[in-house]
């Protein structure tokens, strides 16, 4: 039962026991973010998750890459979301008698959405790969709530303050070096 995308994608193929929730319970979070991002409700997010994740689950075989996984889940999110966000738009029309105005779109290109999605979703993997006290540092850093002190970060991590600043320059260039070659492909 592995822990890295390619195996624990193949443990899935393979009906491994308790393989489909950790699948889920890992990329949870990237699937219900792409309708929030598209301004859905967290009830309309929550009905495009449970719709991607079944339609994940009945094409499971057609995904050949292991690595493609999450862009196939935020892709699958974000037609699903659009999908929903049209249906609800003609409801609101054919309800109004056609006399409303047009929604917004609420300024945001489903495109543009994807693809940073799709770049959130590369740096989170590439965290994984780093080294814990690296992924550690750079998560309370950058991926925590609000802004956070050094200090703040030091003592949560049991770092000397003035260690973290050089050491965030080496986690950063290594997480450089790891998303080098994913971003050239």
């Amino acid at each position: 039962m592995g822990d890295s995308e390619a195996e624990l994608f193949l443990d899935v193929r393979e009906e491994r026991p308790g393989a489909w929730n950790r699948l889920v319970e890992r990329y949870a979070a990237l699937v219900h973010s792409v309708p929030r991002q598209m301004g859905l409700s967290s009830a309309d997010s929550e009905e495009v998750s449970q719709v991607t994740w079944m339609t994940v689950h009945r094409h499971l075989f057609l995904i050949e890459k292991p690595r493609s996984l999450a862009h196939w889940l935020i892709t699958t999110a974000s037609r699903e979301a659009w999908k929903l966000r049209q249906a609800r738009h003609r409801r609101e029309q054919i309800e109004s008698g056609g006399a409303r105005a047009e929604v917004s779109d609420q300024g945001s290109d489903p495109a543009e959405i994807l693809e940073r999605l799709e770049e959130v979703e590369l740096i989170r993997a590439a965290l994984d790969e780093l080294p814990e006290r690296c992924a550690e540092l750079l998560r309370a850093l950058y991926l925590g709530e609000g802004e956070r002190s050094y200090r703040d970060v030091g003592q949560e991590l049991g770092m000397p303050q003035g260690s973290i600043g050089p050491t965030r320059m080496r986690c950063l260039a290594h997480l450089a070096q790891i998303l080098e070659p994913r971003l050239r492909s």
